[in-house]
């Protein structure tokens, strides 16, 4: 369902969004937060359009908070607990630096990480630089994300074996540590 969010390729949101279970929903629904006039977070509910330009906006982001999707409770244990789905992460420059810096501040406070990757990026040399790049950073050298390789449904066992292997490379994964780390996805 491409309501809310819409798959993107190339670069899409620019600001972190969070994605929180409610149990009193059943349907989702996006807000925009501001700060009021006393400095308190308000929450203001927005239409799917409006959510996605927030998400992904096009103009100026440094006063702006992050979006915030609820969505009815599946898969916590207790609602009010979600993600936060952040911009893809790319090398600083002077074009991305505010809202790289952002979603870096935002992966460096977070509990897990889940970096999403497919097998067409592996030939890219981009995702050994990232992988330079997230080692190299003081915040996140530490951090032992879940390495997804998405769109590997039309794949055998022995190819996804063969990108689990290649992904543990590019991004540093020990052989001992691929089968807990390393996922291959898709549909179906």
């Amino acid at each position: 369902d491409k309501t809310w969010l819409c798959d993107e390729l190339g670069r899409g949101e620019k600001l972190p969004v969070f994605i929180v279970e409610k149990d009193a929903i059943d349907e989702p629904y996006g807000v925009q937060q501001k700060i009021d006039q006393h400095g308190e977070i308000v929450e203001e509910r927005v239409s799917a359009e409006v959510f996605r330009d927030l998400a992904a906006p096009k103009g100026i982001i440094e006063k702006r908070l992050p979006p915030k999707l609820y969505v009815p409770r599946r898969f916590f244990s207790d609602e009010d607990y979600g993600f936060v789905l952040l911009p893809g992460y790319e090398i600083e420059n002077n074009d991305n630096s505010v809202w790289q810096r952002l979603m870096r501040r935002t992966l460096a406070m977070s509990i897990g990480a889940i970096l999403v990757t497919d097998p067409a990026r592996f030939a890219e040399g981009g995702q050994a630089a990232i992988a330079a790049d997230l080692a190299a950073s003081p915040l996140l050298a530490n951090r032992k994300p879940v390495i997804v390789v998405s769109n590997t449904e039309t794949a055998d066992d022995d190819k996804r074996k063969q990108w689990v292997k290649r992904a543990g490379e590019v991004f540093g994964v020990a052989p001992d540590e691929q089968a807990s780390r390393i996922v291959c996805s898709g549909v179906g």
